[in-house]
This record gives C-alpha cells, structure tokens and sequence, in this order.
C-alpha cells in the first residue's frame, strides 16, 4: 500500500514571538473610561470601610459617564452603564439620582436587588445587548461569592470572569469592595482578602474618611497612581469633586 503521508507535527499551544516582532508592532494606547485612572476594557475596584462612600464615588462615576462629563477633574468617555446595586434600598438610590440631577433619558441601567444565582453569565448577555461602556458592580463580594476571601487561589478564579467580560465586552468594569478592619499604612494593604485582588485588577481607588477629611487615593497599572487627595462632597447635590492633595490641605491647616 501507499505510505501515508507523515503526520505534521502538532501545534504547540505556547506561541512564542520574537522581541524585534513585538517592538516592530506598533504601540497600544491605553484608551481610558476616565482619564488616567480607569482604563476601558479593564477592571478595577474601588476599596473602602463600610460607610465612607464607595457607592456615592461609584454613582456620581455613572452620572458623569452616562452625561459625558468630567469627574474628579478628569475627562470620561460617554456610553451607557450598567448598574448593579446589589445591597442598596431602591429609595436611596432613586434619591440620590434625583439630587445629582440624573435625568430620565441618562443612560444607565439598575438591577437593584440581589445577585441570583447565574447573574455573571446574565451580565455577559446584558452587557452584549446593551454594549455599556461601563459596568459597576457594588459590592464585588454579592455578585462573585466566594468561600474565603483570603484564599488566593479562589480569590483569583473569580475576579478572573470579571475581567475577561471587561476585556471581551470592551466595558470597563468597576467593583466596590469593602477594605479590611485594619489601618496599615500601604494603600494596597487595606484591600479585604487576598494579594490576589490587586494582582488582578489594573486600578485601585482605595477611600479613607478621618474626622477632618474624606480621601482618595490610586495604585495603578497604567498611568501614573494619584497620591491621596481629599474630596469635596456637596451636601446638597451629593456630587463628589477633588480637592486639594492631603499633604497641602494638612500644611494649610497647620
């Protein structure tokens, strides 16, 4: 009989690419949600103790983006947003719409109640319909739930689909988290749970409320991280702007 033709050998599944090949190519910007700060198609967390304003930092975000308009002083991309507020009273959040001047037409979208069962795989098919070029889950921990927040390994598998929606949707996906108890002194330390958060994520906002001051402050993967910066929050619009670095703010005082 005929011989058969050799086999070709199988493709190896790790391709690799020479250095010249990857300088040739020309450079990816980072294109942003809000500049220098969240980028598009990534995901980030906002991190702070229950009650210093993960979720008013989070809405007047979805305000500034559904209107197009800056937010903390830098520029947005407007888009459409989708809103998972998964532990707050539909009354709160209507009122807090209403006093940030949200209007009926504004682009964002709520489910305001708790994460059935499958709700990751819904928001992959709600965020395909609606193409938002911003998702905000509030609190990461009632959407991904896991066991132990400290356990690396289970940590890192559910921030995983998160980002893979960000990264395949093109929607930049923003979770408040709540931060652990302790006052350490490095930002990052202050993030609940395991390393496996901030290795995961491309920006962290982490919030801190002292008796003088309600701050902000970033680490980064892209861009350059903000050093902690006080915000101002008007009482009557319940809108949040920055103000001054803390440092300047601190000498002012003395």
């Amino acid at each position: 009989g005929s011989a058969g033709k050799p086999e070709s050998p199988p493709k190896p599944a790790l391709q690799l690419v020479s250095v010249g090949e990857m300088l040739r190519a020309p450079e990816e910007n980072v294109r942003w949600l809000l500049e220098n700060i969240f980028p598009a198609g990534g995901l980030s967390l906002i991190v702070a103790k229950p009650k210093v304003g993960k979720s008013t930092w989070a809405r007047c975000l979805a305000r500034a983006v559904a209107k197009g308009e800056p937010f903390i002083g830098r520029a947005t991309q407007q888009g459409s947003v989708l809103y998972l507020a998964l532990e707050e009273k539909k009354s709160e959040l209507v009122a807090h719409f209403r006093s940030m001047g949200v209007g009926a037409n504004d682009p964002i979208l709520i489910h305001c109640a708790h994460a059935p069962d499958g709700a990751l795989l819904d928001l992959r098919l709600l965020a395909e319909k609606h193409k938002p070029v911003l998702i905000i889950v509030d609190p990461l921990l009632k959407l991904v739930r896991v066991k132990d927040a400290n356990a690396y390994a289970e940590m890192s598998a559910a921030l995983e689909p998160l980002s893979i929606l960000a990264r395949e949707t093109g929607a930049c996906v923003v979770a408040a988290h709540h931060a652990g108890k302790a006052e350490r002194g490095e930002a990052m330390d202050s993030i609940l749970g395991s390393s496996a958060i901030f290795g995961g994520i491309d920006t962290a906002i982490v919030m801190r409320r002292t008796e003088r001051y309600r701050t902000m402050q970033s680490q980064q993967r892209y861009g350059s991280d903000l050093p902690e910066t006080v915000l101002d929050f008007d009482s009557e619009t319940r809108i949040l702007t920055v103000g001054v670095e803390k440092s300047e703010a601190e000498k002012d005082r003395l």
